[in-house]
């Protein structure tokens, strides 16, 4: 992210050259001036240039005394938004990193208990659980940079506001140290110990890579011993630990062995352990005075027989897994041949992280984050595509397989108000397929780079105020159907081809020649029209003179749109097919997939092998739909299909969603109405929940299914401008891929709100399936996202009880009351699907209940949101006992040890809760 530097963290890597590859960042600081820390030297900087949004504040007072730091002294709360995140520039892509963010509440709002998460980058780091406002947090991680710059976030989990006292980025240049730290794995700090009698915590300048050593005393059970002796670094020995920290050591006082007992909250997965511990002798080994020690941890044997070195420091490196265990212990016992009890100097336990979630694509950062800079986008926070919950708004992102990235695939910069010329940087989104920039304030011409946009398959520029001409190769591209370009609504844009500098009298002579011209046409036109309304009239009745009168008149199919379609491409691929195309495609329509309202879906195979479904009109045609009338008594249906037909084209060729089914063109050639979508292999979710495939979706993959669906709506109802109301959810309508993703299909009763305001469409007669439909909407007619929301509850129940919406006899009617029933006996196992034979989390079945049952509550406005049904899923799965959130990270609290065999201190959430060190002898 070259172009994407913070202009501050230049002028404050100049201002720390004694700390080379120091960052210290004093958060919630008023000002621009730095200062030095008076206990280590370091400087500390203001954090205005790496954040822009939160809030400054000041602990209490209470919490100020003269132990707290200078940098926690300030903090920055941050109120709104779901994530914010620090920006810190000027990192060494590929090198090593520790990185600590330290936090003190200090009661400064008053409240005393916050709940919230850490993320490095794109990937859970940690979860931050403050209920001691006194208390000084001290998160630390050691990482290797993905980027040349590193993003830490603060994630609201809806416990309180998240806050942050310091931040600090350390880097370790040494390649040999924590070999285990690299692209893909991380070490988030547990604990670090210097054990024996140090008066306080040792860090920079005696630790170069300014590691907080916690002095740990556990006497009288241990002995505290020290050396006045420098204690060299043994070559072999890459850790640096500081002189000062191996000059201090304990030894167990009845001579036999060093225990520490640690136990682990229950879960169903434990984290890797890792676990340095280092030592030095202070006796000079001689034939009556031996020091060896064997390493034991549960009571299997890992280290045999190690020898400490006499003034020199060496380390025993531990890796393991807790496995099923709830506590375990490390043992340092003497060996048999050893004369001098065990010795330890200092120890780190570490747990290793995985980092799962891949960043979006450099190029495409660069052009994001100068875009907010640009624009004051505030709200957009972190890294654009990852994760998924937290992509960008009005951005659709995907996986690219050729650079392992996240790619931006779609931006919808509309109705933002944006002023000034089409920026540049648009240019670097070079994986982009659908761009809307329309209902802006945009002047200038239209820039030629973006036809250099290669996979641009959608540009929409109305409603702006650009001028000049549409360049050569848009309009080249555009006019041979490979994308579709929308200009309408810039007053002084020319169309390609025209003259764009009219003198103002050549102006005046040409409108006073136009102007009797139009009037001429449009009187002619509207003379033609009337008959010709006269004259279908008349056929009608002869042709049906005794067809009774529809009791609700259909609105009139807008037939300029239809021709538009015929003379402009659709579609996200903007491919155009023809009828031979699509036999060709089908193998002449071999293979049904199934059927429709509309007509009849086929499977087929593109040139370039790529698997689609194509869905042909049984009933409708183009010519029916060239031809209809208003006034006709015969076309009531066919009309119908033709604006479903229309509509899921309009509505497809402007939505991109991993969750949504993609059309790749459509077909309007003579007689013949047709789409073309991406094939989806597994079929319906009514399939998989019915006999046809044997109920074989286990109770995770149904969670996975339904937040995939949900995402899917929350994207309909809150990623489209205008909102879209989908009208139609029902299992049969979720299709699942290989990998058994969820995808919604079929748009064509969709519906777009006209403008933000609206927040209701009317329709004069009911839509939807059976079982599905609001029962609001049978009484009013009136549709809004709540109506999208209840039907997604009776697919949530039908996940939960394998039933049907409508049940048939023995036990006829629907889902809801059948369910309700069975509650009343406050027996879940009654709901569940017994195909599940029990394989699953009560508390994540009875989350989802809750869900599905607030999403049918016959008041619409009591519904929950689909972004509140999605975040509810998600814990939801999160209590689902073969998933841990974010590979179960697990995590220990620097510095929570205890300090006799029967204390313990609380430890991180996620499945290490405490650390005991005692005197316990085997």
């Amino acid at each position: 992210m070259r172009s994407l530097i913070f202009l501050g963290f230049l002028a404050a890597a100049i201002q720390v050259d004694a700390q080379q590859g120091f960052l210290s960042i004093d958060c919630g600081m008023e000002g621009d001036s730095s200062y030095n820390d008076t206990a280590t030297g370091i400087v500390y900087v203001p954090d205005a240039k790496y954040i822009d949004s939160g809030v400054n504040h000041k602990i209490s007072k209470t919490y100020m005394d003269a132990t707290t730091p200078a940098q926690a002294e300030t903090l920055r709360s941050f109120p709104n938004g779901s994530r914010n995140c620090y920006t810190i520039g000027g990192i060494k892509q590929g090198e090593k990193y520790l990185v600590r963010a330290l936090l003190l509440h200090g009661s400064y709002d008053g409240l005393a208990s916050v709940v919230f998460d850490l993320h490095l980058g794109v990937n859970f780091w940690r979860s931050v659980n403050i209920t001691d406002p006194s208390y000084l947090l001290k998160a630390e991680i050691i990482t290797v940079a993905q980027e040349d710059y590193f993003s830490v976030c603060l994630v609201n989990t809806n416990s309180g506001t998240p806050f942050i006292s310091a931040l600090e980025v350390r880097q370790i240049s040494s390649t040999d140290v924590y070999r285990y730290v690299n692209q893909t794995n991380s070490l988030v700090l547990g604990t670090r110990l210097n054990m024996g009698d140090a008066p306080s915590i040792i860090r920079y300048p005696d630790d170069a890579y300014d590691r907080l050593w916690t002095p740990f005393s556990n006497f009288p059970y241990w002995f505290n011993i020290s050396s006045s002796e420098t204690i060299q670094r043994n070559p072999g020995d890459e850790f640096q630990v500081p002189g000062a920290v191996m000059a201090t050591a304990v030894t167990p006082s009845d001579n036999t062995s060093l225990l520490l007992l640690m136990s682990a909250k229950p879960g169903p997965v434990r984290p890797e352990y890792y676990v340095y511990m280092h030592f030095a002798d202070f006796d000079a080994p001689s034939p009556n005075h031996t020091r060896m020690l064997d390493v034991y941890v549960n009571n299997e044997l890992k280290a045999s027989n190690f020898q400490p070195k006499y003034l020199l420091s060496t380390h025993i490196s531990l890796t393991y897994d807790l496995g099923t265990a709830v506590e375990y212990d490390i043992d340092l016992n003497h060996s048999g041949s050893s004369t001098l009890p065990p010795i330890l100097n200092a120890i780190e336990v570490y747990t290793l992280l995985s980092l799962p979630d891949t960043a979006t694509y450099e190029n495409d950062v660069d052009a994001m984050m100068n875009l907010k800079n640009m624009y004051k986008m505030t709200k957009w926070q972190g890294d654009p595509c990852s994760p998924e919950k937290f992509t960008w708004s009005g951005i659709t992102c995907s996986l690219s397989s050729s650079v392992q990235r996240q790619r931006i695939t779609s931006l919808n910069l509309s109705s933002l108000g944006l002023n000034g010329t089409i920026p540049s940087d648009l240019a670097k989104l070079t994986a982009i397929k659908s761009l809307d920039l329309s209902y802006n304030n945009f002047t200038g011409p239209i820039p030629s780079f973006l036809a250099n946009l290669e996979s641009l398959s959608m540009l929409n520029l109305s409603h702006n105020q650009l001028n000049g001409s549409i360049p050569d190769d848009l309009y080249g591209r555009q006019k041979n159907g490979l994308f579709l370009l929308k200009t309408d609504n810039n007053p002084q844009l020319c169309q390609h081809g025209a003259t764009c500098n009219v003198g103002v009298d050549d102006e005046k002579k040409s409108k006073k020649i136009a102007t009797p011209v139009i009037v001429a046409i449009a009187v002619i036109g509207a003379v033609l029209v009337a008959l010709l309304i006269l004259f279908l009239v008349y056929l009608a009745k002869r042709r049906r003179p005794n067809a009774p009168r529809s009791q609700t008149p259909a609105s009139p199919l807008k037939l300029d749109e239809l021709k538009a379609m015929e003379e402009k491409p659709v579609g996200v691929d903007g491919r155009r097919f023809t009828y031979e195309e699509l036999k060709n495609i089908t193998n002449n329509f071999v293979r049904v997939l199934g059927k429709g309202g509309f007509g009849t879906v086929y499977y087929g195979r593109l040139l370039n092998g790529t698997e689609v479904a194509v869905k042909i009109s049984s009933r409708y045609t183009t010519a029916e739909a060239m031809a209809w009338s208003p006034m006709s008594q015969t076309s009531d249906s066919a009309m119908a299909g033709i604006k479903e037909f229309l509509a899921e084209v309009s509505l497809l060729s402007r939505i991109h969603h991993r969750n949504l089914v993609s059309l790749i063109g459509c077909c309007m050639d003579n007689n013949v109405l047709g789409l073309v979508y991406e094939y989806v292999a597994e079929g319906t979710l009514k399939d998989h929940l019915s006999d046809k495939a044997g109920g074989g979706l286990n109770w995770r993959q149904r969670l996975h299914i339904a937040i995939e669906t949900a995402l899917g709506l929350e994207y309909l109802h809150k990623g489209c401008r205008p909102p879209i109301i989908h009208r139609d959810v029902k299992t049969n309508n979720i299709l699942l891929d290989h990998n058994l993703e969820a995808k919604i299909a079929d748009f064509g009763l969709s519906k777009a709100f006209q403008t933000d305001a609206s927040t209701h469409v009317s329709t004069d007669v009911v839509v939807g399936t059976p079982g599905y439909v609001d029962p609001e909407y049978h009484n009013t007619f009136q549709l809004n996202e709540k109506s999208d929301v209840y039907s997604f509850g009776i697919v949530l129940l039908e996940l939960v009880t394998g039933q049907p919406p409508v049940l048939r006899s023995p036990e006829s009617g629907h889902i809801v009351q059948w369910v309700r029933q069975r509650l009343t006996n406050a027996d879940i196992s009654e709901v569940v699907d017994s195909r599940l034979e029990g394989q699953y989390d009560i508390n994540s079945i009875v989350k989802v209940i809750d869900i599905a049952m607030s999403c049918i509550n016959t008041d619409g406005s009591k519904r929950p949101t689909m972004s509140e049904v999605v975040m509810q899923l998600k814990e939801s799965l999160q209590a689902e006992a073969s998933q841990v959130r974010g590979n179960s990270n697990s995590d220990l609290v620097e510095g929570g040890v205890c300090k006799s065999s029967n204390d313990s201190v609380e430890m991180a959430r996620l499945d290490v809760t405490n650390i005991m060190i005692g005197p316990m002898a085997r």
